[in-house]
């Protein structure tokens, strides 16, 4: 429907495969919460659904305790992997033959005594990160989206050995 409507508006192709590209990785995710028993999915298994095509390749490693997430958070988590490994394939460490991307979490207490989780993605190998100074949707969701989900806090920093998303 949604690519009918933009094909009829006259709106480019290229913005055609952005639109169905996101929708795409939504609907992934939407398929994997609906198959799971319950309303919670694993950051390992979202992680393996959105980016399986590059773990099958070796690039991107994927390590950390069973976690679960709600499923709105588990939502937002999804489009925050779809949009950095979109990032990293355009301009990252997934743009290139030898770049690798490590995405790991860990569970600690914070100074309250909760249990506070910390993830990361981090790129390597590839082009030196540049900051974008146009904010559009794909900044919204990294730099705010899942952190309005989970009542977290997002930081993203572009080193010169590459992007760190935590």
């Amino acid at each position: 429907v949604v690519t009918q409507t933009l094909r009829n508006e006259g709106v480019e192709s290229a913005v055609q495969d952005k639109v169905a590209a996101r929708i795409d990785a939504h609907a992934r995710a939407h398929a994997q919460m609906l198959s799971l028993k319950g309303s919670m999915a694993s950051v390992d298994d979202i992680g393996r659904t959105i980016l399986s095509s590059f773990i099958d390749d070796g690039r991107i490693n994927i390590d950390g305790p069973k976690i679960d997430f709600p499923d709105r958070s588990a939502m937002a988590l999804s489009m925050a992997f779809f949009e950095l490994s979109t990032n990293a394939q355009k301009y990252g460490a997934l743009s290139n033959g030898a770049g690798q991307v490590d995405i790991g979490w860990r569970v600690e207490p914070n100074e309250n005594d909760d249990e506070m989780l910390h993830l990361h993605w981090i790129e390597t190998g590839g082009p030196t990160p540049k900051q974008s100074s146009s904010k559009g949707f794909g900044s919204f969701v990294l730099d705010r989206a899942l952190a309005m989900q989970t009542r977290g806090k997002v930081t993203i920093d572009y080193p010169e050995t590459g992007l760190i998303w935590k």
